[in-house]
């Protein structure tokens, strides 16, 4: 596979006409007087979890999804980086005309998986084109905030042992309509189930409820922390607030903390916090990145953020007035490393701990563009942060698919 990146020449703070239009269905919440009657969501007590088969169709798709497992652009978390092995994340219908997710571990992707589940309800992987109960749901509405690796409906952790996925919240009744279903409108109405994942066999590790929509979720390498909040934001009315689940002692009560911020991403003991959603950090535009310990004290703070990948680490572009050029860069928020990619370009990749970076050199192709060309060393999200420059090779195999 050929590297992609989405480097542009310059830090815009312009958006795309397609960002831009998503915004007031964020920030200002719909008026509607048919969603005055309040009902609140209680997920079912019934595991969400079981064990399935999977169709050859499934498994084809699966096969083509790992094609572009590495791809910058493909943003929906609908394959992930395990520990050796790449998990598969997708929409079925069950026999009662309900979708579920299937979620399934391939460890070689020419195989059959190494085990398959089945999530009811489904991930909140919400389109564009929902219909149903779930058409008018204040999640659905915020769609876009779950649609992205690190923060997403679905996420790995930086060692490659866990998997979490947010499920559409439980559809409910009103009072004044007994016999329909829908999803609560008012976002602090909504109850969701979080569920965390063993990536190596599949087993449920812990089920977390939250109250609230849902603006985000993350993993370190021990912990789940699920971000909500009263309306589409978390600052002011927003009440934001995250809490965090143990995923070592899985009975222990969670702990939370208030926030104005957007949870965006996580390191392997840390979280990343934003001042912009995280489906809006793109090459165009910059943020501030506050990293937090999970009782949310701070930590540091990055400027000038474009783009936070999965396992901790961010790029950054600024501008040098002195030299008239931008420079780019990669932190590593666990080790504190920064890598200049002036000569050096980083690819979100698979390494067998799970979340990785290969750093390449800088090819520029004929249509003047940065492309990332033979690889240099590779890192892993897992460990301490050094230099990998053993089976560099297989990073080669996979420029030219």
């Amino acid at each position: 596979m050929k590297f992609r990146t989405a480097h542009c020449f310059t830090c815009a703070s312009h958006r795309s006409t397609a960002l831009m239009a998503t915004l007031p269905l964020l920030l200002v919440p719909p008026l509607s007087g048919c969603h005055a009657n309040r009902a609140i969501s209680q997920p079912s007590t019934a595991s969400p979890v079981s064990s399935t088969s999977i169709t050859s169709t499934e498994n084809e798709f699966c096969k083509e999804g790992a094609r572009y497992r590495d791809d910058s652009s493909w943003t929906f978390p609908s394959y992930l980086p395990a520990l050796n092995g790449d998990i598969c994340i997708t929409q079925r219908l069950a026999s009662n005309d309900k979708k579920t997710t299937l979620v399934a571990r391939y460890e070689d992707s020419s195989k059959e998986p190494r085990w398959a589940i089945n999530l009811t309800p489904q991930a909140a992987d919400y389109g564009y084109t929902e219909s149903g109960p779930d058409a008018d749901s204040a999640q659905e509405q915020a769609h876009d905030l779950l649609a992205s690796h690190t923060a997403g409906y679905a996420t790995v952790s930086p060692n490659g042992k866990y998997i979490s996925l947010v499920l559409r919240p439980p559809e409910t009744t009103t009072e004044y309509h007994p016999h329909s279903q829908e999803t609560p409108f008012k976002p602090a109405d909504q109850r969701t189930t979080v569920v965390v994942l063993d990536a190596v066999s599949g087993k449920l590790v812990r089920t977390a409820g939250v109250s609230g929509l849902v603006l985000g979720q993350a993993l370190t390498s021990d912990s789940l922390a699920v971000e909500t909040a009263d309306a589409y934001y978390p600052a002011g009315a927003g009440k934001g607030r995250i809490s965090v689940f143990s995923l070592t002692d899985t009975t222990s009560s969670p702990t939370s903390f208030n926030t104005s911020l957007w949870l965006a991403g996580s390191g392997k003991s840390t979280l990343l916090l934003s001042s912009q959603p995280v489906h809006l950090h793109d090459s165009t535009t910059t943020s501030t990145v506050t990293q937090v310990d999970l009782h949310g004290k701070h930590l540091a703070s990055f400027t000038n953020s474009s783009e936070i990948l999965l396992g901790g680490w961010i790029r950054r572009c600024t501008y040098l007035p002195d030299e008239d050029r931008i420079r780019w860069e990669i932190v590593d928020t666990n080790s504190g490393t920064v890598y200049d990619e002036t000569t050096e370009i980083a690819s979100m990749h698979r390494v067998a701990t799970g979340p990785g970076l290969v750093m390449s050199e800088v090819v520029i192709n004929d249509k003047g563009y940065r492309e990332a060309g033979a690889p240099r060393f590779w890192l892993s999200a897992a460990d301490d942060g050094h230099r990998h420059t053993e089976n560099l090779e297989q990073f080669k195999d996979n420029k030219d698919e």
